[in-house]
């Protein structure tokens, strides 16, 4: 088997369709599988699925309780028999030759490839204004994954090695935690030995008012700031000097996300976005040092990080 494509899915009747349907209508004439593993839902998302599988290699999975976007994938990654992985989400869709280039470009040595990507706002389709063909090492791929540019931190614009996706890598257990993709994706492109960015636009991003990326979430702001800590810890958990000095040359960019992550976070919480302000100031202080990050000093990244 070439691919396993993941599609973690709840309640998604209203885009499911379009999503399967452009994932079984590549180009690609390689052998591959879709494995859809489908939280408890109170719509058509079960019957949609299994109309699919009638006539296409889906794969139907059932989670007898709701879990995490990441460990759905997961669930989902252990069936699959892929040397590749590729994730989907259900709202969204893909190019008819996303799987037949980022396999053909994956096959010439690369442990990860990533593609650009649209967004599709209610029929209105643009571009990511950072796009680049390039190749990378891992430290090199991380630094770039840290600038988020040219390279973001979705699971979903990415092919992966299967062998990539091992027992550590890190799982969010707890709902409603954003920016899970950030830590699994880091951990990936630590593994990697290369990397490859193209610049072709081949995932399509739907964004609309019910997407979880879209809700203004209280927990956005501390859910950033434990994602870059937990980062740091798996960087000071390794030997080779490269990925810290990109973290470090990365601080202002994190320092720019946090600040808007604070800024929205204040007009949910009022006061109590104000004290995460200054919060990330002692944190990010701490994240700066060239010595190993102490993240004991304080309890709400302790806490994240002892909970992988």
């Amino acid at each position: 088997m070439d691919i396993s494509v993941i599609i973690p899915v709840k309640n998604g009747e209203k885009y499911l369709r379009e999503c399967l349907d452009s994932v079984f209508n590549q180009s690609f004439k390689g052998d591959y599988e879709v494995i859809i593993n489908i939280n408890p839902s109170t719509d058509k998302t079960l019957e949609i699925a299994k109309e699919y599988a009638k006539n296409y290699p889906l794969v139907v999975l059932e989670n007898k309780e709701s879990k995490t976007v990441q460990q759905t994938r997961m669930i989902a990654v252990n069936k699959a028999k892929g040397k590749y992985l590729c994730f989907l989400d259900s709202d969204d869709y893909v190019d008819k030759d996303f799987l037949k280039i980022m396999f053909e470009e994956a096959e010439k040595g690369f442990d990860i490839v990533n593609c650009s990507f649209k967004t599709d706002k209610e029929g209105k389709i643009s571009k990511n204004a950072f796009t680049k063909n390039k190749e990378m090492e891992s430290s090199t791929a991380c630094k770039a994954l840290l600038k988020d540019t040219y390279i973001r931190s979705f699971q979903c614009t990415k092919i992966i090695k299967r062998d990539l996706y091992d027992e550590h890598i890190p799982i969010v257990k707890k709902q409603g935690v954003l920016f899970e993709d950030a830590l699994a994706v880091y951990y990936a492109f630590m593994k990697a030995k290369k990397v490859k960015s193209v610049s072709k636009a081949l995932y399509v991003y739907r964004s609309h008012s019910s997407s979880q990326t879209k809700r203004v979430n209280p927990n956005r702001f501390i859910n950033h700031l434990q994602a870059f800590c937990y980062i740091r810890y798996l960087i000071d958990n390794q030997e080779d000097n490269r990925y810290l000095q990109g973290f470090l040359k990365n601080i202002f960019r994190m320092k720019l996300s946090l600040w808007y992550d604070g800024h929205i976070s204040r007009k949910v919480l009022g006061y109590g976005g104000f004290k995460a302000l200054k919060m990330h100031k002692k944190v990010l202080k701490e994240l700066k040092t060239k010595g190993k990050f102490d993240y004991t000093k304080f309890p709400e990244i302790e806490d994240y990080i002892k909970s992988f």
